[in-house]
Order: C-alpha cells, then structure tokens, then sequence
C-alpha cells in the first residue's frame, strides 16, 4: 500500500484496489506526480474483477495495528459495498468505499 500510495493525490486519499482472481493491482493518478501500480498474488474465490476506490490512509492504518504473521481475509462484494478486513483471532474492521473518479 505504501508503495502504490506514493502518487495518490493528497487531498483526496483514494486507492484503487482492482481484485481478481489471483491478484490484488493498487493503482493511484496525480496530476502533479504521475501513476503507480502494484500487483501482489493474492488468493480469492471470486469469478470476476472487483474494482473499488478506498481511502489507503484508512487501509494502511488498520493493517498496521496487525501482526504481520496473521492471515488476513477481505470481503469486497462490490465498488459501492463495505470493505471488511477480518483475521481468525476475531479482528474485524470495516471501510467504506470513496466514489470512482
């Protein structure tokens, strides 16, 4: 997330986390600093691309409270649904979606 979050505009925050089925882009524009993109392998039971734009500042700050050694799940059904990041300990937290651009 630090790394794609490099060229997000400041003002407004927002991260494009685009999921298939076996990898995670993060994208982000500004005008002012160019694009970024980054794929990491992920694995998913889902059938077809989910885009949503969230708040990487909110994302970044939830996975940090965790322990890099748990499994972390996500829930991501679509753009204008929640976004629930949850491990096996029974952590759970929730981030509402910010509107595409």
């Amino acid at each position: 997330i630090r790394q794609a979050a490099i060229t997000v505009n400041k003002e407004d925050r927002g991260l494009r986390f685009e999921f298939s089925k076996d990898n995670l882009r993060l994208t982000a524009t500004a005008a002012e600093v160019g694009n970024s993109q980054v794929d990491l392998p992920i694995q998913s039971d889902i059938d077809e691309k989910i885009g949503i734009r969230l708040d990487f500042s909110y994302v970044r700050d939830i996975l940090k409270a965790l322990d890099p050694a748990i499994k972390v799940t996500v829930h991501v059904l679509s753009k204008n649904r929640q976004f629930v990041i949850s491990t096996a300990d029974g952590f759970g937290a929730v981030v509402m979606p910010m509107a595409d651009q």
